[in-house]
């Protein structure tokens, strides 16, 4: 019944190289940390813990202006970040680490790193799910999502020592976490 109401509109994958001296294990772990990364793709908002399990946490995102949950879940090679109800869409970001030998066919989409590029990807992913009278109007920019924009300058602080990885994987989850030094 609910897909009689509403449609999903998929934006096919894009790809960023990783900083050269990122692993794939650190930026893993980079996705893994929740909390962190909460903070840092929504740097001016407030973030509240609701609910986590070890492969999953979702938190409360409020800002001023907006409020919405969002739900962070473990896949393979990276995370899921599905943001609920956010002005009556759900979006759904996927970010994977990918090995550039695989990617040879999709090499177009490439993008290029700030910084000196490796043979290992940030794979991106988006979803919006919406009523359907309103599907026919979601597009997407030819662009990254916001987030990702934010992701990158995190993995590169910490690739470039800015940021070390304890600070990226020691947020507390409790009352908000404490603040990572963004900017």
């Amino acid at each position: 019944m609910s897909s009689f109401f509403f449609t999903n509109v998929e934006r096919g994958p894009k790809h960023l190289a990783l900083p050269r001296n990122l692993t794939p294990d650190q930026t893993t772990q980079i996705l893994r940390a929740h909390s962190s990364l909460a903070h840092h793709i929504w740097p001016s908002s407030t973030i509240r813990p609701l609910n986590s399990t070890i492969s999953s946490t979702k938190l409360a995102v409020e800002s001023p202006t907006l409020s919405f949950n969002a739900t962070f879940t473990n896949i393979d090679d990276g995370v899921s970040v599905l943001e609920e109800g956010l002005l009556g869409f759900d979006f759904l970001v996927r970010w994977t680490v990918a090995d550039g030998m695989q990617m040879q066919q999709s090499a177009p989409l490439l993008e290029k790193s700030s910084s000196s590029p490796s043979s290992i990807y940030l794979e991106e992913n988006v979803w919006v799910s919406c009523f359907k009278p309103v599907g026919r109007f979601a597009k997407f920019a030819d662009d990254f999502n916001p987030k990702t924009k934010h992701l990158m300058d995190l993995l590169g602080r910490v690739a470039t020592g800015a940021i070390s990885m304890d600070e990226v994987t020691s947020v507390r989850e409790k009352d908000g976490g404490e603040k990572l030094k963004v900017g």
